[in-house]
This record gives structure tokens, sequence and C-alpha cells, in this order.
């Protein structure tokens, strides 16, 4: 039997996805200002070659084919880290300071422990470098004084109609520019740990003549989202407003949010937070970017663009409009939208501490409203007990059903109905018993409903 190997691979990948398991690295981690080598760990994935292999000779012979794995050694063993550890110690010594412009910042040995990591480089080599993205969530202000991000061109409104707000050159220091001038200062010893870097001008993504050429005439649709105050949401939801602000749609585009938004890693400014998995509350990183793409998904809905993706919650949550809202999660779960309007169409975001607004600006082509029916077929929750360390309280929500209409109109005639229909599951009621599951978690009284 021969077998297209192209064609077996690409129908292999989503085996693959659930049963590799990929090597890690070894590495070195800070407790405190006490660097410590974390040891690599091996990974195993489908041979693809023996794959082929025992496929071609048991196909229609065996019910069952199993696919042999390989072993997939890491790139940098335990070994390779503790080279580096007398460095590490060194790093974390004594202050730094960094030049920027001429103007000093003074870091310290914590934040230098915040900020430096080590990770293979594509050599394969075990390197120390420097995570910009750490670095400013610690110094803030004092290096944001000396540099400044580029502003996008918008829109505003005026007397109703969209204007366009010009962009803005912006100055920064490129992440790799800043780490091969740190690191090799952090070798140094005796006060002579000075690393000096000079900004770089940052053009704007969206230009004024940009905007200014696209023809916008309307908003086409809006919301907006409101949501409690945590930190780690407050990061996660900001920056992926920022990713997505000034994004152009020319007509027949698909819009993307999980390619326009990218994934959400700690090297890209987002940080831990929480998000559902299977029902339950898990922290990882990027918790609360559903936030955005909820309000991006009823922003789309009301503008009458086509509606091409999106997957609710599996339980309710109570912030955002049954049976209009979507979660989102890296690489596949997705919120998109076709540009039908026959224009392009400008996506603005802004936000506040407790809100953010998705605005599409375009040429209005037609009129939306909304029916939504009631809630039926409800089912309670249950309540149980969890003593593990990771437990993140659930407060516990009943499950129902319930379907929207979204009516699109031209002249006030309907000219098209699209019903959504949505099933959310109840969320169990989790009370944590483990007095060190402390993330996000009142305390055990309040949990079980035993306070004021």
């Amino acid at each position: 039997m021969k077998i297209d190997r192209y064609e077996f691979i690409k129908a292999l990948r989503p085996l693959e996805v659930r049963t590799t398991k990929s090597a890690q690295d070894a590495t070195i981690i800070f407790k405190g200002l006490e660097p410590k080598v974390l040891s690599s760990v091996s990974g195993v994935e489908i041979d693809r070659n023996k794959a082929i292999k025992a496929v071609s000779k048991y196909w229609l012979k065996k019910n069952v084919v199993i696919l042999p794995m390989k072993k997939v050694k890491p790139k940098a063993s335990a070994k390779d880290a503790s080279a580096l550890l007398e460095f590490a110690r060194q790093a974390v010594s004594e202050d730094l300071t960094v030049n920027i412009s001429s103007q000093p910042i003074l870091i310290t040995p914590t934040e230098i422990a915040g900020s430096l990591a080590f990770r293979v480089s594509p050599s394969g080599k075990l390197e120390p470098v420097w995570v910009k993205e750490n670095f400013l969530q610690q110094v803030g202000s004092r290096w944001s004084k000396y540099v400044r991000e580029p502003i996008n061109a918008s829109f505003t409104l005026v007397d109703g109609k969209p204007r366009v707000q010009p962009s803005a050159d912006g100055s920064d220091v490129p992440d790799t520019k800043l780490s091969e001038a740190i690191v090799p200062a952090l070798s140094k010893m005796d006060g002579f740990r000075i690393a000096s870097v000079v900004p770089e001008l940052v053009k704007p993504k969206i230009t004024t003549e940009m905007a200014g050429g696209l023809g916008i005439k309307d908003v086409i649709g809006t919301f907006t989202t409101n949501y409690p105050y945590a930190e780690y949401r407050l990061i996660n939801i900001h920056r992926a407003a920022q990713w997505m602000d000034g994004t152009i749609v020319q007509p027949g585009e698909i819009f993307s949010y999980n390619k326009t938004v990218g994934e959400r890693t700690e090297a890209r400014g987002f940080v831990p937070g929480i998000m559902i998995d299977n029902g339950v509350f898990k922290k990882d990183l990027g918790g609360g970017v559903s936030q955005v793409a909820t309000t991006t998904w009823n922003a789309a809905w009301f503008s009458g663009l086509e509606l091409v993706q999106h997957k609710p919650h599996s339980f309710y949550i109570s912030r955002y409009p049954a049976g209009r809202e979507s979660t989102v999660a890296w690489p596949s779960v997705d919120v998109k939208f076709k540009n039908n309007s026959g224009n392009p169409i400008f996506v603005d975001t802004s936000f506040t501490d407790s809100s953010v607004t998705v605005s599409i600006y375009g040429t209005k082509f037609v009129d939306v409203t909304t029916e939504s029916g009631p809630k039926t077929n409800f089912v309670e929750f249950n309540t149980y007990e969890e003593d593990s360390i990771d437990c993140i309280f659930q407060q516990g929500v009943q499950g129902f059903s319930i379907s929207v209409d979204r009516i699109l109109k031209k002249n006030e005639a309907e000219i098209k109905r699209e019903t959504y229909k949505t099933r959310y599951r109840p969320e169990d009621r989790v009370i944590c018993t483990n007095p060190e599951a402390k993330w996000m978690n009142p305390s055990l009284k309040i949990q079980r409903g035993e306070g004021n």
C-alpha cells in the first residue's frame, strides 16, 4: 500500500496535538535572589516514519493500528544550566545602571532577577536573555518617560460623523538591542555595571494618510462590556485591546481575533489569570481576554458584518449578554467575521479600568436589531469541596438554554434573520478547603456563605 506522506502527516496532526508531550529544556530560575537549576524533562511524540510503515503494513488488516512513539531529547541539560549558575549569581549581586539617551535608571537586584531568563537560542545553546516585558512591568514610568509608544491614527465622532485623529511617531529600544546591551553588563563587578541604549524611531501601524484614505463615513457597530477589577484582568484586557486597535479589514477579508491579538504569552505582555477549562476555573496565561472577544463579537453583531466563527462559554458569565458572547483559546477557538460591507472597515478599541469598547468604523450598509428569547431548561448546579492548592472558588450558576435572533434590515424591511441557540451547562459551586489555595479565592467562611 502506498501512502501520500503529505496527506498522512496532515491527517496525523490532530492525534499529535493530543499525544505529544514537549521536551522541557533545563533552565535557571530565581527564588528570591538565589538562582536554582530547573532540570530538563524528555518529551514524547509520534514517530512519523515508523507510523507510516505501520499504517501501510496493517491497513485493513487490523482494527487498531498502534502508532510508534519516540523520545524527544531536550536541547539544554542540567549540566548546561549549571555552567551558567555563577553568571546568574553575579547578575543579581548588585545594582545595574541603564543609561537611556544618557538618562540613568537604577535597576535593583530584585528587578534584575525578575527580568533575567535563560532560554535556548536558535543555535541550540542555553543563554541568558533580558525579558523586556518583565522588565517594563517592574520599572514602569522610570522607563516610559524616556520612550513613547507610537499613536495609531484613529477616529472620533464630531457632530455625529467620524473624523480622523492624527497618528504620531514613537520611540523604543528593540528587545534584542536591549538584551545585547544589558546581559554583558551583568557580568561586570565593582560599580562598573552600566548599560547604554538609545531609543529608535517607531512608526505607527496606522498613519494619518492610511486612515484618511479608507473613506470612513459611519460607526457601523460599537459595543462596551464592563468587568470587575482584577490586576491580571486589567493587564490582559488592555494588552489584547492594544493589539487589536487600528486593524483595517478590506472588503471580502476575514477578521480573526487570534490572528490579530496573537498568542497569549509572557513575552508578548500577557500574565496568568483565570480561564475556564472543561467547566472549571484554572490559572493560565491570558486569562480575561475573552472579555475583549465578547466585546468584539457584539460590535460585529451590531455592525451587520457576516459572522463567521464564535464559541460561547461553557457556562454563563453574568456580565455578558446571554447567548451573545464568546470565548477564545489559542490557536483554534476564535472569533471571526467577514467584511461583507463592500467598503474598508477600521477596528478601534478603547478601555478604562472597568470597561472595554470595540467600535467598527466603515460605511453603514444595514440596520441591526436583536430579539432574545426567554431562558429555559434550567439545570441546578452541584456543590463540592476541593482540597487542591490550585483550587479556585466558583460561585455556582444554573445552566439554561436561550435563543437570540439577529435581524438585518434595509429601509426598515427585514432582509435576513439569523438565530443563535446556546446551551449553558451549570457552573458547579466549588469550595476550596486547602488554606494554601489563596489565588483569587475568598475566605472559606465566605465560600460557604456563612458571612453577613
